[in-house]
C-alpha cells in the first residue's frame, strides 16, 4: 500500500481496516443495491458495532439512528468512512478535481478496485457519510462522535438547557481542535448532521430541553424575583451570552425596564386596584375630551409606595399594559383609542382648538410629550389655528373682538408670511 496518504504509525491499523473493506466488497458483489449512490450495500444481520453500544450508553434515551453518522450495520460505509478519515483528516473539497483524484487513488490502493465500480455518485455519497461546512465535507470517527456526544451530555447534566454554538466552541476549544472542528459554524454543521433527530436547532444555539428559548429562560428567572439586573440574569443563566440576554429581554412583552439595566416582570408587581381604577376613569374622560392623554398626567402615588424599587414611568407603563392596552394604543408617552390613527399634528391641533388660551411653555411641554426633541412644530400649529396676542400667549380666535383676517392681511404688507 502506498504511504503517500497515510502516516507510518497508522499503517498497521489501516491494513486491518482495508482487509475488512476488501471482505465487505466481496459481500457487496453478491447482493443487490438498496442505495441510489452505492451500487451494492451489505447488511450484517444480528451484529451490533462497538459504536452502537457506546453511543446508547452515552446518550441515555438516544438511539443509534438519532446520532450516528452511519448505520452501524452498514459495513461498506463504515469502512469507506474510515478510509476518508485517514486520507482527508481536514476534509475533502468535492469541487476540486485534485481531491477527487486523490480519493480515487486511495480507494484503488486499498481495494484494488475502481471507486466508480462501487459508488455511482461520489459527491452524493460523501455528503451522505460526512457533513458539509462551507466548500468542504468532513468525516467523524466513532471516537469523535462519542467525544462530542459526551461533551453535550455533560453540559446538559450541568443544567445547560440550551447551548450556543459560539460559547460551546470557545469553552471546549482544545477538544474542538482534536476533533478537527475549526469554528462555531463548523461545530454547528457537525451537530446538525449528528443530532438533527434529537435536538432542536436555531441559528445561534441548540436545545437540550424541550420548548426552551432564550426568552423562556429569562422569564423563568422571574419566578422568584420581582426585579433582576442584566448581571443577575447572566449569573443565573451562565450558558447564555450576555449580549443575547440584552437582546432578548427587550422583546419580552411583560418584562419592563425599571432602572439602569434592571427589569421587572409585570406578574410579580403588586398594583393598588383602587388607584388603577381611578386612572382608568381619568384616562377615559380625558381621551373622550381631547383625543389623547399623556403618561405624565397619571397619578401613581399609591402604586409607587407598593413598589419602591420601580420608577414612576415604569409603573405607568405596566398599568397601561395591565388595565388599558385592550382598548387604547400607546406611542411614546401618548395613549389614545385603538381605532384612531396616530397623528401628532392632529392631536395637537385638536387640543389647541378646545383651549381658550395656551402659553408658549405649555406648547413646549406638549410637544415634548410627542417627541423628545423640540422642533417648534406645536408652536406653528398653534399659530395656524389660534391668535398670538404677545410673546408668550396664544388665544382662541373667538376670543378676539376684531377682524382677524383683515388684520393679518394688513400685517402681511410689512412682514414675511413665515414670521410667527
Amino acid at each position: 500500500m502506498s504511504t503517500e496518504f497515510r502516516s507510518a504509525e497508522t499503517s498497521e491499523k489501516m491494513a486491518n481496516d482495508l482487509e475488512s473493506l476488501r471482505t465487505n466488497l466481496k459481500l457487496i458483489e453478491s447482493e443487490a443495491s438498496s442505495s441510489p449512490a452505492i451500487r451494492q450495500k451489505p447488511s450484517v444481520g444480528g451484529e451490533t458495532s462497538e459504536l452502537s453500544s457506546k453511543l446508547t450508553a452515552s446518550t441515555d434515551s438516544a438511539t443509534i439512528n438519532d446520532i450516528a453518522p452511519i448505520n452501524p450495520n452498514d459495513t461498506f460505509r463504515l469502512s469507506f468512512n474510515q478510509l476518508l478519515i485517514e486520507s482527508f483528516p481536514n476534509g475533502i473539497s468535492p469541487n476540486l478535481s485534485s481531491d477527487i483524484n486523490m480519493l480515487t487513488r486511495s480507494y484503488a490502493n486499498a481495494t484494488g478496485r475502481e471507486l466508480t465500480d462501487d459508488v455511482t455518485d461520489i459527491v452524493a455519497e460523501l455528503e451522505s457519510i460526512g457533513y458539509k461546512n462551507e466548500d468542504k465535507i468532513y468525516f467523524l470517527s466513532e471516537a469523535s462522535v462519542i467525544k462530542l456526544t459526551d461533551l453535550i451530555k455533560n453540559s446538559r447534566n450541568s443544567g445547560n438547557r440550551l447551548l450556543f454554538f459560539e460559547s460551546f466552541y470557545t469553552t471546549n476549544h482544545d477538544i474542538m481542535q482534536d476533533l478537527k472542528i475549526s469554528s462555531p459554524l463548523h461545530l454547528k454543521a457537525a451537530i446538525t448532521k449528528l443530532f438533527v433527530n434529537k435536538y432542536s436547532l436555531s441559528k445561534a444555539y441548540f436545545l437540550t430541553a424541550d420548548n426552551v428559548t432564550v426568552e423562556s429562560e429569562i422569564k423563568r428567572c422571574f419566578n422568584d424575583s420581582v426585579t433582576l439586573s442584566i448581571q443577575n440574569l447572566a449569573d443565573r443563566l451562565p450558558y447564555i451570552p450576555v449580549k443575547e440576554i440584552e437582546c432578548a429581554i427587550s422583546k419580552i412583552k411583560h418584562v419592563f425596564l425599571v432602572g439602569a439595566d434592571i427589569y421587572a416582570h409585570i406578574n410579580k408587581v403588586t398594583f393598588d386596584e383602587e388607584e388603577c381604577q381611578d386612572i382608568c376613569s381619568f384616562v377615559k374622560k380625558t381621551v373622550d375630551a381631547i383625543g389623547f392623554i399623556s403618561f405624565s398626567s397619571l397619578n401613581v402615588t399609591s402604586n409607587e409606595k407598593l413598589n419602591p424599587d420601580l420608577t414612576s414611568s415604569s409603573i405607568k407603563k405596566m398599568i397601561y399594559e395591565r388595565y388599558l392596552s385592550d382598548k387604547y394604543s400607546n406611542r411614546g408617552n401618548i395613549v389614545y383609542l385603538r381605532e384612531v390613527k396616530y397623528n401628532s399634528h392632529n392631536f395637537i391641533e385638536d387640543y389647541c382648538l378646545i383651549r381658550k388660551s395656551i402659553t408658549f411653555d405649555e406648547l413646549h411641554r406638549l410637544e415634548l410629550e410627542f417627541s423628545e426633541f423640540y422642533h417648534n412644530f406645536a408652536l406653528r400649529i398653534a399659530d395656524n389655528c389660534m391668535v398670538r396676542i404677545n410673546s408668550c400667549i396664544f388665544v382662541a380666535e373667538n376670543e378676539i373682538q376684531f377682524d382677524i383676517a383683515a388684520t393679518d392681511k394688513a400685517i402681511s404688507f410689512f412682514m414675511r408670511k413665515d414670521v410667527i
